[in-house]
């Protein structure tokens, strides 16, 4: 068999070690194969042999200055290494490379927001989603950045979106599923039955898409937790964040509405959506002391105010 076929195989089944050998052996009887350097620095990455897979890729990039994939191999190794500074060098070049890339603006975005610039990772994130498929969009880490820069609205509204659109995606599998069943079976009320799903469907999908027809319940929670915990002080967050935190250890769901429970830190009985709800927004509020309070009364106002306009 064919080396680099033989190589291939081996790394698709996950075999990065003996494909590495090869690749080595490759590697010395032609030391200007670029995809051999390129291959051989994804076996060492593999293998946490960062130093070397380094090497390999920094060896491709100078027989190809416009490798994109080495470009962003290099960026990611420097930036899990800790070097910010390359790594940032590295993506930016990849960038410019191939500017409609989803993964290098990713990265590019993540970088920014390891390093505290959300505005610079915010809008990385919004060119690689202009350039995405709905399967690989990186919206989430979108809303992240919005939340951990203080725009909770903007971030909620995204990650509800993400939930509606995964029930939606999740009702259109059972239609389809429904349909396929129904066929396979001559059912003679088939059309009718899956009619009836489809205006079901059509249904919802009004309810989640219309102009301001979100959902808004994650939203309230949100703000009545943040409303609580502006009148507290942080140390008392904590503890509530805490507490949370260990009824997690011990299996509480956050999905319910029925059960109660009590806390010590706080008064009152919350259903495990309510926790939920308090747990999120309570580790946004004391993810870094730099942040000032006034930046999440301020967001808790446009978010009173979005409610206030479109409930």
């Amino acid at each position: 068999m064919d080396p680099l076929r033989k190589a291939r195989d081996l790394m698709h089944l996950g075999d990065y070690s003996a494909a590495k050998h090869i690749y080595e052996d490759l590697s010395r009887n032609d030391p200007e194969n670029e995809p051999v350097h390129f291959q051989l620095g994804l076996c060492y990455s593999a293998d946490r042999d960062f130093q070397r897979a380094l090497h390999e890729f920094e060896s491709c990039i100078k027989l190809d200055p416009t490798h994109l994939e080495a470009h962003i191999e290099l960026g990611d190794l420097y930036f899990k290494l800790g070097d910010d500074s390359r790594a940032l060098e590295y993506l930016q070049k990849s960038c410019e490379i191939d500017p409609e890339n989803v993964r290098a603006r990713t990265y590019l975005a993540r970088l920014y927001e390891h390093t505290g610039n959300y505005d610079h990772a915010i809008r990385q994130y919004k060119k690689a989603i202009e350039g995405s498929e709905a399967n690989e969009s990186p919206r989430h880490d979108l809303a992240l950045a919005y939340i951990h820069n203080g725009d909770l609205l903007d971030g909620y509204l995204i990650l509800q979106e993400l939930v509606d659109e995964a029930d939606l995606g999740l009702l259109w599998s059972r239609i389809n599923k429904t349909e396929q069943d129904l066929a396979e079976l001559n059912v003679s009320a088939t059309a009718d039955y899956i009619s009836m799903l489809k205006d079901d469907m059509d249904t919802v999908e009004s309810r989640f898409f219309e102009k301001y027809g979100y959902s808004i319940r994650y939203t309230k929670g949100m703000l009545d937790a943040l409303e609580r915990f502006l009148q507290m002080e942080e140390q008392d967050i904590l503890k509530v964040r805490n507490e949370i935190r260990m009824l997690i250890h011990l299996g509480v769901g956050f999905s319910g509405d029925t059960e109660r429970f009590e806390l010590q830190s706080m008064p009152g009985r919350f259903s495990g959506f309510q926790l939920g709800c308090y747990l999120f927004t309570s580790e946004q509020l004391t993810r870094s002391e730099s942040r000032l309070p006034g930046s999440y009364e301020e967001a808790f106002a446009q978010a009173l105010t979005f409610l206030q306009h479109h409930q």
